[in-house]
């Protein structure tokens, strides 16, 4: 899959300085499918369908973009690997079931990688991918991040509680899928310096809020921007979206 790191061991040390900025916008979507018969405003909002996520993925393509992991983005920013000229993270919030019949198929088919954020507590029920299908989706080279173990706000929360949703969400996918996550993605997008610290001290390496932009810095890493994309977002909403810099 594309998106492997160069690594930069050897290298001046003046190369292996993290970048101020990079440029990298990172895509957040949730359900790829058709729009289920009845859907509300939210469910119509947060819905890519299969033919719009193909267009998407053309678009980018085309444009030169790779799609690269968190992982990737991660150690670029701490200045031990470097991206492709135009890079891009394709993310996938909650673990829908329709990530691994319609998501999956279509990154495959373009050799193209992605992280899929799962609430570790969903796993398994209507709806929600299975711990085997997620396994078939890291083996193909896709990253499978946190997104929680029960997805609650884990802003105010005790430290029994966060630890559980945290570092009790890493011990199940590591359990599952044979690896620890690193890349985590905050329930709401809601965190704050308690659960900042509690991601980082569980050894998550980035995690990504939905605040908007397409800058990053090794400051932010934890509090990483991402490009929501929304149901109503044509091919030619996502070229703006993505051509920004901000």
């Amino acid at each position: 899959m594309a998106g492997a790191g160069l690594r930069l061991a050897g290298w001046p040390k003046a190369l292996r300085a993290a970048p101020a900025r990079l440029y990298c916008p990172i895509l957040m979507y949730h359900y790829i499918s058709e729009v289920p018969a009845g859907a509300d405003a939210l469910r119509r909002d947060l819905t890519v369908t299969p033919a719009q996520f193909a267009g998407h993925l053309d678009y980018l393509a085309g444009e030169g973009f790779t799609a690269v992991t968190l992982a990737h983005l991660a150690s670029a920013l701490r200045g031990e690997a470097v991206l492709p000229p135009k890079a891009v993270v394709l993310t996938f919030d909650d673990g829908y079931d329709d990530a691994f019949a319609n998501a999956y198929p279509a990154l495959a088919e373009r050799g193209m990688t992605g992280v899929f954020f799962v609430v570790s507590g969903f796993m398994e029920q209507a709806g929600y991918l299975s711990w085997a299908q997620a396994a078939e989706m890291k083996q193909a080279g896709l990253e499978i991040g946190s997104h929680s173990a029960t997805h609650p706000n884990l802003i105010g929360l005790s430290h029994e509680a966060l630890m559980a949703e945290v570092e009790g969400s890493a011990v199940a996918i590591e359990e599952m899928l044979g690896e620890r996550p690193v890349s985590f993605c905050y329930p709401l997008g809601r965190c704050d310096a308690g659960v900042i610290r509690a991601v980082r001290g569980s050894g998550y390496l980035a995690a990504v809020t939905t605040a908007d932009g397409t800058l990053h810095s090794t400051a932010s890493l934890y509090r990483l921007r991402r490009v929501r994309v929304r149901g109503r977002t044509s091919t030619n909403g996502l070229a703006w979206l993505v051509d920004r810099q901000i």
